[in-house]
């Protein structure tokens, strides 16, 4: 119980921002005011993958200088399925976050009531890296964010790929996660 008690917590905003964003797509399409192609294919998640790749690693550079780039990065497998099986409810969490963000600050704000302006789309950038200032304390963090925040609202000004923007970001998310899931247990070892 005490583990749902502090997801809750943790989580809160984005269950607000979640029953919003559902609650605003419902009443547009009820009244006719909004439409949203979706459509799934392999090419937007193939898209996200990379994109969210090219911008963890971006931020990598950003806050942990050249000498990142310079670590030999190897990949072990049984590490990862200890991360999955340890990071499974986190998963679930970080794909729930990228939908109810990206159909918050993309579909709703930046495409219904901003209309796609470039000043919206800057705005939006901003806004969206401030509600998440808690978890950015470096310039290098804020950079990083401020970049990654522009960067889908462009891909979906361009596109209009709502699974390329929510690939993106469940990707970029999940490995920031595993990459501190990779360096506690490298320090209790």
């Amino acid at each position: 119980m005490s583990k749902l008690k502090n997801i809750i917590i943790r989580y809160w905003p984005y269950l607000l921002e979640g029953l919003f964003a559902v609650s605003f797509m419902a009443w547009s399409f009820r009244n006719n005011r909004f439409s949203l192609y979706v459509s799934l294919d392999y090419l937007s998640l193939l898209r996200g993958l990379f994109i969210g790749l090219t911008l963890f690693t971006i931020g990598k550079f950003l806050t942990q200088g050249f000498y990142w780039f310079l670590e030999v990065v190897h990949f072990d497998a049984s590490h990862f399925i200890s991360f999955i099986k340890v990071s499974l409810c986190d998963i679930w969490i970080h794909l729930w976050t990228a939908l109810i963000e990206e159909s918050f600050w993309r579909v709703i704000l930046q495409t219904f009531i901003l209309r796609g302006s470039l000043p919206g789309l800057i705005s939006i950038a901003f806004l969206f890296a401030f509600t998440h200032k808690s978890q950015l304390i470096s310039t290098g963090q804020w950079i990083d964010f401020l970049i990654f925040s522009f960067s889908l609202g462009i891909i979906y000004y361009l596109s209009h790929d709502y699974f390329a923007i929510v690939s993106v970001h469940f990707t970029r998310n999940m490995l920031i996660v595993y990459d501190t899931y990779c360096a506690d247990t490298e320090q209790k070892s």
